[in-house]
């Protein structure tokens, strides 16, 4: 992996991954993200795993079972996305003791009593996340089938979001999809402006029919 090949060189303080991936949605296997937490030990390099989709996928492919064994680990986790709680400002993080006792220097975000309530709801919902995905997995099936002339980048049907790519690189996706009423994000890294992240909204047909329509022009 192009990751732990990079970490030979020892000149990284800390190495950032969003699991699953946003933006196209990709999930890393638990191996691989384990091969990358202990390279980054070998060579004193902190692994920060933000997991604000993790939701979406699997339990044992959540790098917290990590937390203990690799000193060099923070996980960060989100109610913003799985749970729809993004109003409420409030997650977690998770890390090694030698690092909490870094964090801990830091002074803290102020969590409401209310926000902390909702959130111990929402942990306790265990039928709405799993109607939450099923759905997810559903609408965006649909979706995907109905592309046909952009590129989709590698991603997981249970995961909310992802890459389209216009193969036209004068194309400005996110511009174009804005004029027929799709709501897009773009500028990431790495991604020209013909590649535009999209997220899965909560019924198929309405994105379905605007994606048929703009793809008739390009």
């Amino acid at each position: 992996m192009q990751i732990v090949n990079s970490l030979n060189d020892n000149v990284y303080k800390f190495v950032y991954i969003d699991n699953p991936n946003n933006p196209t949605g990709q999930i890393i296997t638990i191996q691989e993200i384990e091969k990358i937490i202990k390279k980054a030990d070998e060579v004193n390099t902190i692994v920060i795993i933000d997991e604000a989709y993790g939701d979406y996928m699997p339990k044992d492919n959540s790098a917290i079972k990590f937390i203990g064994k690799y000193k060099n680990l923070y996980v960060i986790k989100s109610f913003s996305k799985a749970y729809s709680l993004a109003g409420i400002r409030i997650g977690y993080l998770a890390g090694s003791n030698e690092l909490m006792k870094c964090y801990n220097i830091i002074e803290d975000y102020l969590v409401n009593q209310v926000a902390v309530n909702i959130a111990e709801v929402a942990l306790n919902d265990k039928d709405f996340l799993e109607k939450t995905i099923e759905k997810t997995k559903r609408v965006k099936s649909k979706i995907l089938t109905s592309i046909h002339k952009l590129k989709v980048l590698e991603t997981d049907i249970q995961v909310p979001i992802f890459t389209a790519v216009c193969q036209n690189k004068d194309i400005n996706l996110y511009k174009l999809m804005r004029s027929y009423g799709i709501n897009t994000s773009s500028g990431f890294l790495n991604l020209g402006d013909n590649s535009v992240r999209i997220r899965i909204p909560k019924e198929d047909e309405k994105l379905i029919e605007l994606l048929k329509k703009m793809e008739e022009i390009i």
